[in-house]
């Protein structure tokens, strides 16, 4: 099922691939950013989680950036693929939460299929430097589904400090996950 949910995606957002860099934020993000250029712990620590760039602080998506750019360089080919690679496995994700909550396999299958190829998600897959929100959804989505987890386990200490942790992960990616407190209140 899971091969399934991932080929319907990867074939989905297989044209993106072959796009190049944008003039939106790619430059300014990435091709021209310099805290992508090194891959240091020194470097690491003290520019890219010490620093706010450009007025915003996601150490995450240019750590990951970072990442690409020591392996590959500028390859836009590489840096789509881990977009679509990150948005199959937030849509599995997806699948996961919403079969938790529901218990329902093929309402979970429906459920993450419509959320993976819906058109508000073309954004996030197709422009490199949205891969902030690819990160955040991700950690987010393993928050959720930690904090289910811990209500429903015996075992609830780790599952509460897994929770959590990925809430700080998503927090580091995107500052928009500190909605995730609000939605943890509605669980």
């Amino acid at each position: 099922l899971f091969l399934l949910i991932s080929a319907v995606v990867f074939i989905t957002f297989l044209p993106s691939l072959f796009c190049g860099f944008t003039n939106f934020d790619d430059n300014w993000m990435l091709t021209d950013n310099h805290l992508v250029r090194i891959l240091s712990i020194e470097h690491i620590i003290k520019n890219i989680f010490g620093n706010i760039y450009n007025g915003v602080y996601q150490p995450l998506v240019f750590l990951s950036f970072a990442i690409e750019y020591y392996f590959f360089g500028l390859k836009p080919f590489v840096y789509h693929l881990d977009n679509v690679v990150l948005h199959i496995l937030n849509t599995l994700l997806v699948f996961t939460f919403i079969n938790q909550l529901s218990g329902n396999r093929n309402a979970a299958v429906i459920g993450c299929l419509f959320w993976s190829i819906h058109p508000l998600r073309v954004e996030s897959v197709t422009w490199i430097t949205e891969r902030k929100d690819l990160l955040y959804a991700f950690f987010y989505l393993l928050s959720l589904i930690k904090y289910v987890h811990y209500l429903k386990s015996d075992m609830k200490k780790i599952h509460l400090v897994l929770s959590l942790s990925f809430f700080l992960l998503a927090c580091l990616s995107k500052l928009m996950a500190v909605s995730l407190s609000i939605i943890i209140v509605l669980l």
